[in-house]
């Protein structure tokens, strides 16, 4: 016969309490998931039940030294980047479009050589990348999944060098 063992929840498991600070207000809430960081979480204030906010918790050497949990972000921030995430969760698998292919001289080679400069996308109805030809993946780097793009919405990756479309990754209403 199995024993179950009656549940214990963890301290930064979801549905937990949190207290952190912001700009020196204390706030409470509770924990919704883990955070784009390590030691973070996301949580649901309770003063405002409409963002989701990032909450980062001291090393253990800082707490010890008296700091506090506090807020990674600014409340319009996490409600943005809430909302491109689940834009690009909604869509799924990213794909790149060709933008132009130009000339380059490739000093491996020593050869003047041609490349496509690429855009990445999401929704396959956008219109930024309506009429443009898709690459095929393979064969080319990096190929980005939905996860990387994730990441590159909420900050955690950088994509210095790499086009990710404003309109359909971004959501900026004037891209």
């Amino acid at each position: 016969m199995i024993k179950q063992r009656a549940f214990s929840p963890k301290p930064r498991d979801p549905g937990q309490g949190v207290t952190w600070t912001r700009e020196n207000v204390t706030r409470t809430g509770e924990i919704w998931a883990d955070g784009p960081l390590p030691r973070s979480v996301w949580v649901r204030p309770d003063d405002d039940q409409s963002v989701i906010v990032g909450v980062i918790f001291p090393t253990p050497l800082r707490a010890s030294r008296g700091d506090q949990p506090a807020q990674l972000y600014p409340d319009w921030w996490a409600g943005r980047t809430t909302a491109r995430v689940e834009n690009v969760r909604r869509h799924g698998t990213p794909y790149p479009v060709i933008e132009r292919t130009e000339a380059h001289y490739d000093y491996r080679y020593g050869a003047q050589r041609t490349r496509n400069v690429l855009s990445w996308h999401v929704d396959p109805e956008c219109r930024r990348a309506a009429g443009k030809e898709r690459e095929d993946t393979a064969g080319i780097w990096p190929v980005w999944t939905e996860r990387d793009v994730i990441d590159i919405v909420t900050g955690v990756r950088d994509a210095t060098g790499t086009k990710t479309c404003g309109a359909c990754i971004f959501l900026d209403a004037a891209a």
